[in-house]
């Protein structure tokens, strides 16, 4: 359970999260969606202890978490296979290297294993974050924007991906702008608008 009570953030004095409370259970996939600047990515990274709050309660009660933000996130020097493993040794999880190896050939990325990092294109690096969400153990995923950048064949695994984790009731809250999308994947969907929690909808 996440429970977030009266979250409030502003910066240089204007307002981004203005009393923002609500509650997720285990199994729940939730959708953000909103305009740009309404505190969606403040949101995640208040969450994940990326930035910190002004004021309010955040309690939850998941053992472990992975977030995965709008940036890759990742070392461009190290090659993918690299900057897989040491993210996993970060977050205490031992990967299989034949399921690591099987990852990388499902998400297409098995020629560019060994390369920079900065060499891969952004829908390259978009699921390279798909196929780390795969592999890592977490009990809840928070995810910003993750069909960015991603072409036809990318949205699909992603979508195949997304609807196992449904049916394994694993806890997802993920920023979406597509409002038809975060509709089909979620089982609820909050609106942000201007700094507050416009509507929680269950679908």
């Amino acid at each position: 359970m996440l429970e977030i009570r009266n979250l409030k953030k502003s910066f240089f004095h204007q307002p981004v999260l203005d009393g923002i409370s609500f509650s997720i259970q285990e199994g729940d996939s939730v959708s953000l969606t909103g305009p740009n600047g309404a505190g969606k990515t403040t949101l995640l990274k208040i969450l994940s202890g990326i930035t910190s709050k002004d004021s309010g309660e955040i309690m939850q009660s998941f053992k472990s978490f992975l977030y995965l933000g709008h940036a890759p996130g990742i070392y461009a020097g190290l090659s993918p296979v690299e900057n897989i493993n040491l993210i996993a040794n970060l977050h205490h999880c031992a990967l299989d290297s034949q399921r690591v190896d099987k990852a990388f050939s499902d998400f297409g990325l098995a020629n560019h294993k060994y390369e920079a990092s900065r060499v891969l294109s952004q829908g390259m690096l978009q699921r390279l974050k798909w196929m780390l969400a795969s592999l890592m153990d977490w009990e809840l995923l928070l995810f910003d924007e993750p069909y960015s950048a991603l072409d036809e064949e990318g949205q699909s695994l992603a979508g195949t991906l997304f609807q196992s984790w449904k049916g394994e009731r694993k806890t997802i809250l993920f920023v979406d702008h597509n409002t038809e999308r975060s509709q089909k994947l979620s089982s609820r969907q909050f609106i942000l608008q201007g700094g507050l929690l416009e509507e929680d909808s269950v679908l």
